[in-house]
């Protein structure tokens, strides 16, 4: 009896936070959530888009929300992204500013500081899709950004440039976030983040006169910091300009800080060819009399884009106990023999790792079914 009771109030108390919680959020869509807007254009969007992804290193939903985010910024999306890791601060200080997730679930996707925040994985890309869109043909006041960069021994100099074409005084706010494009944070099995926020460059209130232009400028050094070893090639600077009077975003401007200016957006680089990376499954598992055990699978991994690869391809198990792993390197157009699994008991997962590609792929024997995961390819 004290176990019904108990059961029942464990079940009341969680429909309780369900309800509380799910009334918090502000998520909607253009259409539906199973229906994609169409890809609009960079002149289509009145702004270019911020995206800010509330993450940490022990989310179990996060890499595959990652993922929805990344392709659709690759895929030509007129964005930027800046991951913000929970366990570092101040990106803990910008989630606990940011509105609409009073629980701090993660995943959460705050699109131009909350005009739509999207928490936990919604199955697929297209309301990340949709929300962005929604969010860059938006009404925002008339704010161009011109961005300058110096580099200098992790020693970065930052000169933003603000000019109002509105007819009123405009006040609000910069976030310039300094962030590794391939993080020193990763999740455990699932790669590092990207876009991850390290600091602020510039986080101040701003006010411009109409019809006028304004300078602002901050150096900020690596070493100060605690991030010496930050590489010029791994670093891009993000800079939003929030509206005093909605706390939303108005207009986004980034820089990679091996370039030195940035007038206009930079469409992002072009979705990578998914046939970069073949990998099949030479030999169909054979299922034994105890416990679905594989008698054997034999990987084989192709180039065919690229002039060449260095990959890794790791077979682990669902507890993250590597069975057998490999690497190597591969010409354009060569065939390897990378690895063998003989009589393996239960489950695996075949994860893969190769230079000059990021995204996911799928084995090439689909009657292999549930006994082998997806294969994501990590970069």
């Amino acid at each position: 009896m004290i176990k019904k009771i108990a059961l029942i109030t464990t079940i009341i108390l969680m429909m309780c936070f369900f309800t509380s919680y799910s009334s918090a959020i502000e998520f909607s869509n253009v259409k539906s959530d199973k229906e994609l807007v169409k890809n609009p254009s960079f002149d289509e969007f009145t702004h270019t888009v911020l995206v800010e992804f509330g993450t940490a290193t022990w989310c179990t939903y996060c890499p595959q929300v990652s993922e929805y985010l990344q392709s659709t910024y690759r895929s030509g999306y007129n964005m930027y992204i800046v991951t913000l890791n929970a366990d570092e601060p101040p990106a803990r200080e910008r989630i606990d500013d940011l509105p609409n997730n009073p629980n701090r679930a993660f995943p959460c996707v705050w699109i131009d500081g909350g005009i739509k925040t999207i928490v936990a994985d919604k199955g697929s890309d297209i309301p990340y899709k949709n929300n962005i869109s929604y969010c860059g043909q938006r009404d925002v006041k008339d704010i161009d950004l011109k961005l300058s960069l110096t580099w200098e021994d992790a020693n970065i100099g930052v000169i933003l440039e603000v000019t109002n074409n509105e007819q009123s005084t405009y006040n609000g706010h910069i976030h310039a976030y300094i962030t590794e494009i391939e993080s020193r944070w990763s999740y455990p099995n699932e790669g590092a983040f990207h876009y991850a926020m390290i600091d602020y460059a510039i986080h101040e209130d701003i006010t411009v006169s109409a019809n006028n232009k304004k300078e602002y400028s901050a150096s900020w050094d690596g070493a100060e910091n605690g991030y010496a070893d930050i590489t010029q090639e791994n670093i891009m600077i993000v800079v939003s300009v929030f509206s005093e009077q909605s706390n939303y975003a108005d207009e986004t401007i980034a820089l990679k800080a091996t370039e030195t200016e940035n007038e206009e957006p930079t469409p992002p680089p072009p979705e990578p060819d998914k046939n970069a990376l073949d990998i099949k499954i030479k030999n169909r598992i054979e299922i034994g009399n105890v416990g679905l055990s594989i008698k054997k699978i034999t990987i084989e991994v192709e180039n065919s884009v690229y002039s060449n690869i260095t990959y890794n391809i790791c077979v682990s198990t669902f507890l993250s106990k590597k069975i057998v792993e490999e690497s190597g390197i591969l010409e354009k157009g060569e065939t390897g023999l990378a690895i063998i699994v003989d009589n393996h008991i239960g489950p695996i997962i075949i994860k893969a790792t190769a230079s000059s590609y990021d995204g996911e792929i799928s084995v090439s024997d689909s009657k292999i079914g549930f006994m082998i995961g997806p294969i994501i390819l990590l970069k």
